[in-house]
């Protein structure tokens, strides 16, 4: 019986040529889930109805979607307050029935109360009639909590199509996306964040953030990047109002 010799040499070279393999593997899938935003937004230009652009006015809406991390809500109004910026929290009907008091804080503070589903289905993937009522139990939990009723509901993962925009208007809202995603749930060092940001943010921009640690430690930079760029962060409301 023979033995087949195989030189390290080029069991050497194999290996390194798989490690390399993998980590492109690893670094392509990377490049593709941060730029989601860009598939998602562009992949359905031809529904309408879907605001992702307020007009271009001297005003920024921050949008901050929220179904965990209220550790660190504190530490985003605070930030907010110090500045005198206002924004849009949109929140899961579930997040506001066990932690109502985050909801409360935030409408104290005179921040915008929008929607974010209930549960946090992914929209394209469930009938009219579940969308419908996701968006009703929410509003029912929002409402009780504020004294207000929501007008702005963010779709989950920002999947939408037409049948969506559709059911959120006859609900009597307005359907948002984001014209610059800050890719927080990333969890990128505030200097990446900031990088990504400011890249796509511009005025009438709407920006979209999660209560986590990277947005808590950005959002000080990117307060004082909009006042030195004359830039007044709003609500979303405030944004879509007409020109008076």
């Amino acid at each position: 019986m023979r033995t087949l010799f195989i030189p390290w040499t080029f069991l050497r070279v194999l290996l390194t040529l798989t490690v390399v393999c993998l980590l492109l593997a690893g670094m392509t899938q990377y490049v593709i889930t941060l730029n989601r935003d860009v598939s998602e937004t562009t992949g359905r230009g031809d529904v309408e109805g879907v605001v992702r652009r307020g007009p271009p006015v001297n005003k920024v809406a921050l949008t901050i979607n929220v179904d965990w991390g209220q550790e660190h809500i504190p530490a985003l109004l605070d930030t907010l307050s110090r500045h005198q910026a206002k924004a849009t929290f949109f929140f899961t009907g579930r997040f506001a029935d066990k932690f109502p008091e985050y909801v409360k804080k935030v409408h104290e503070a005179g921040h915008e109360v929008g929607n974010h589903g209930y549960s946090h289905p992914h929209p394209t993937q469930i009938g009219d009639a579940a969308n419908r009522q996701e968006i009703r139990r929410t509003h029912a939990a929002l409402e009780k909590l504020t004294g207000h009723a929501p007008r702005w509901f963010a779709p989950p993962y920002g999947e939408h199509d037409q049948r969506l925009v559709t059911v959120a208007r006859e609900e009597g809202y307005g359907l948002i996306l984001w014209t610059v995603d800050s890719a927080d749930w990333l969890k990128p060092s505030p200097q990446d964040w900031m990088k990504r940001v400011t890249a796509g943010i511009g005025p009438g921009a709407l920006v979209l953030m999660h209560p986590t640690p990277s947005t808590a430690q950005a959002l000080p930079s990117l307060l004082k990047y909009m006042e030195e760029k004359g830039w007044t962060a709003v609500t979303m409301t405030e944004l879509m109002a007409p020109a008076q």
